[in-house]
């Protein structure tokens, strides 16, 4: 079904698998903080974004599975897209809840780039993924473009976080321990 996309996937995925392992180095930025605070900012920004990359990986290598008929891969990606879809629509309710509860403290462009986009991103997956079937050349053409925007998506999604934490790194840390 990808024939001639190989090269494209490859350097998909390994994009994504390099900037899963950055993500990891993400969350060490955030030793010291106040838990409860560092808590609801990672279920709503940090895993999404690490939820996303693993998202590109894995498809990006379904895409390279070779001697799998189309019907497979198409079963394969409809369940990896739709789960997608689903949890971003999840983390968008969740961002826009945040954003009404705090319009002073959290950007308008991070309610946009963490719970609006995704879900955009994850339903034009399943749109093209579903077309395989009767338009095969576009359909790969959307999954790749679909896939490419995820990632991208995630990458200025992690330069948020690295730009937000960085500086916080190098606050004084609060003890929880001493009351």
């Amino acid at each position: 079904m990808f024939e001639g996309w190989g090269n494209f996937y490859f350097l998909l995925g390994s994009a994504s698998a390099s900037l899963i392992g950055l993500m990891f180095v993400v969350t060490t930025l955030t030793r010291g903080r106040d838990r409860s605070k560092v808590e609801r900012g990672q279920r709503l920004f940090m895993t999404p974004t690490v939820f996303n990359l693993p998202a590109v990986l894995t498809l990006s290598a379904v895409a390279l599975t070779p001697k799998l008929t189309p019907g497979v891969h198409e079963a394969v990606m409809a369940l990896g897209g739709a789960y997608g879809l689903g949890y971003a629509l999840v983390i968008g309710w969740q961002a826009a809840q945040l954003w009404r509860e705090t319009k002073s403290t959290t950007y308008l462009s991070d309610v946009w780039c963490y719970g609006i986009i995704p879900p955009l991103i994850y339903l034009a997956l399943e749109s093209a993924i579903l077309a395989t079937d009767m338009i095969r050349d576009l359909a790969c053409n959307g999954v790749a473009l679909c896939l490419l925007a995820l990632l991208l998506i995630a990458v200025r999604n992690a330069w948020d976080l690295v730009t937000w934490m960085a500086p916080l790194a190098n606050a004084p840390p609060t003890d929880q321990s001493v009351t």
